[in-house]
């Protein structure tokens, strides 16, 4: 489990829950007042503000975090989880100043990171084994604040953002164009 807020690290709780048995026989997690939920795994510290998103990669033992001091941080989480309890973490990588104003959200598929940002901007990236490669351009943008960006589901090239321009724009990142649609919310 991993828990952030505020200007706090990211917490990694312990990796495997602890199950009993209820009265029906049924098995479900321990109250989070068990011993193994009070205190955290690893702290994962980097960011100056706050972490707006945490994504782990499908394929790669990596985390992502996304902030609003516009950075972005990859986690190895193979010495999250071989390393000491409690110890606290630093990122294999950081794009320190990935957009111009804070990150207000992030997705992953198997091959690409899209981020969204404060400073209207939509930006790429490419996953690679120890991180990510980014593209040297922003990829879209809104008239505003980029709210969301989700990756459709099992398709790597069409995505989708939002913004406080209150529209929902929709890419496909195979297109010469790649902006398809465009739909305003009234």
């Amino acid at each position: 489990m991993i828990a952030t807020g505020g200007k706090g690290p990211i917490c990694c709780f312990a990796p495997d829950p602890v199950f009993r048995e209820n009265r029906s026989g049924c098995q479900e997690v321990e109250s989070h007042e068990s011993e193994d939920y009070k205190t955290s795994y690893a702290q994962l510290e980097a960011h100056s503000r706050w972490i707006s998103e945490v994504r782990f990669h499908p394929n790669y033992p990596l985390l992502f975090s996304s902030s609003d001091d516009a950075s972005i941080c990859v986690w190895n989480t193979h010495d999250i989880y071989s390393g000491v309890p409690g110890y606290r973490h630093r990122p294999v990588q950081t794009l320190h100043k990935y957009h111009s104003k804070g990150i207000f959200s992030m997705d992953l598929n198997d091959a690409t990171m899209v981020t969204g940002g404060k400073d209207f901007t939509i930006k790429l990236a490419k996953i690679i084994e120890s991180g990510v490669k980014p593209f040297s351009e922003n990829f879209g943008s809104h008239d505003g604040v980029v709210k969301n960006v989700e990756w459709r589901q099992n398709d790597q090239n069409v995505l989708a953002s939002v913004g406080n321009d209150r529209t929902i724009n929709i890419y496909d990142i195979r297109a010469s164009t790649p902006l398809v649609h465009q739909l305003l919310a009234r």
